[in-house]
């Protein structure tokens, strides 16, 4: 197995010896992997990095003879070139002419930033303008660097909570950093997300100009501001759930009136379907939690109208430590559906929460009979069908041989011609039930007793 390949690089100047004030050409090659290249030169070209493997700059003047060396991986200066300069240096250019009477520039750049929210949530939006900057064509070596350039925002924390932005050198592009190619003189907005509770932000401005690396352009730290994130506490969200077998836990549940029942609270459950039980959105474990300080209060007794608190849990570990059963009621209330509050959760600061609901849907007890009078009958004769049923409502009862729908309650007279057998079949949302009466058709005349006069 091979190792890692060894260092390579040649330097070398086009044309190697000039006049001063006349241009050459720096030209490299390398198998440098880092992408950056420091160089170090003897004379007026000084030092700085290069950001690729190979390439050329061109239209440099130095005005002293020099050599010039490359360290490639960081594994010492391998390779070198120089350059010969002759001749004395041709007079400077005369001075521009003065700029035409304008407006006083702004002095340097202005960074304004508005504390909008901060939390688990909460963002601090920032606006910046450039316009007026004076000292931005950075110089360097390698002639002017141009005028396009890289704005950079980038947020460094401090406090309870820190998470670094934009903090490490060379990692000016990271998720939360802000690099904007922009005219200089147009204003720029930025919003920083996920800002945490308790953090100190100092957001500061960089300028790079994008043709070259960092080190050979050169940061500017140009300004910076700071700015504190304090979120107020969030109070709990409740949410309870009632269940007829300590199992199965919905918003609701369905009783016979003057039953006993046994039930079960909790606190643990997602009822409404949006993916969380009881929560504390500053966390249920934080310092401001409910388990460091706080409580849950129930209405065990479902009692109504309203909420009243018959049992308290301090300090619970979890939602699910707040969990209540199993209770054993009896609901004499008319039948219909009932609303109980019963459950509120308040944090260690005092925070409380909305008073959890549940509902539960009291049905009447379920009796039903049918009865044929009389029960034995001469063919052409008529007998009497009287039914009572409790628990259902008009258009839940039915009886079959063509009567049809029936009240919960009546009476009606038939005339079968042979032996029938008549259902009473009532149903509901919560319940369904049957039974039966037989009307007897005699084949011999039943000889009804005249009463003497």
């Amino acid at each position: 197995m091979s190792g890692p390949l060894a260092p390579v690089c040649t330097l070398a100047f086009n044309p190697s010896s000039i006049t001063s004030g006349d241009s050459t050409a720096a030209i490299w090659t390398s198998n440098d992997s880092d992408g950056i290249i420091p160089y170090s030169c003897t004379g007026d070209l000084g030092s700085g990095n290069l950001t690729s493997a190979s390439g050329e700059i061109l239209n440099l003047r130095p005005i002293q003879s020099q050599t010039c060396s490359l360290t490639i991986n960081g594994q010492g200066n391998i390779c070198s070139g120089g350059i010969t300069v002759s001749g004395v240096p041709p007079p400077p250019p005369p001075p521009p002419p003065p700029p035409p009477p304008g407006p006083s520039p702004v002095p340097g750049p202005s960074l304004s930033i508005t504390n909008v929210s901060c939390g688990a949530t909460g963002s601090i939006s920032l606006a910046w303008t450039t316009e007026y900057v004076d000292g931005f064509g950075v110089s360097h070596p390698y002639g002017d660097v141009g005028t396009d350039y890289w704005l950079h925002m980038c947020a460094r924390p401090s406090g309870p909570n820190p998470f670094s932005r934009c903090t490490a050198y060379g990692e000016f592009f990271s998720i939360d950093s802000l690099a904007i190619q922009a005219d200089r003189r147009s204003p720029n907005t930025y919003t920083f997300n996920n800002a945490l509770n308790g953090n100190n932000y100092s957001f500061t401005l960089f300028v790079w100009n994008s043709a070259m690396s960092e080190a050979a352009s050169g940061w500017s730290n140009i300004v910076s501001r700071d700015v504190s994130c304090v979120v107020l506490n969030q109070p709990p969200v409740a949410e309870a759930g009632i269940s007829l077998n300590g199992a199965l836990f919905s918003q609701s549940i369905t009783v016979t009136r003057g039953a006993p029942v046994t039930i079960w609270l909790s606190a643990d459950r997602d009822i409404n379907g949006d993916g969380f039980a009881s929560l504390d959105s500053d966390g249920w474990a934080s310092a401001n939690g409910v388990s460091s300080g706080g409580k849950c209060d129930w209405n065990i007794d479902l009692a109504r109208p309203g909420f009243s608190v018959q049992r308290t849990v301090a300090n619970p570990a979890s939602p699910s430590s707040c969990n209540q059963g199993s209770l054993s009621k009896v609901f004499n209330d008319p039948p219909g559906t009932y609303l109980y509050e019963v459950l509120r959760i308040t944090d260690a600061p005092g925070a409380q929460s909305n008073i959890a609901t549940v509902l539960v849907n009291i049905i009447s007890p379920v009796s039903m009979s049918l009865i044929a009078n009389p029960p034995v009958i001469n063919i052409g004769d008529s007998s009497t069908l009287t039914w009572e049923t409790e628990g259902f409502g008009p258009g839940e009862c039915t009886i079959d041989r063509g009567i049809g729908s029936v009240p919960p309650r009546g009476s009606r007279p038939v005339s079968p011609i042979t032996t029938t057998t008549y259902t009473l079949s009532c149903s509901n949302a919560f319940n369904s039930a049957s039974t039966q009466a037989t009307v007897y058709v005699s084949t011999i005349p039943i000889i009804k007793e005249i009463p003497p006069r």
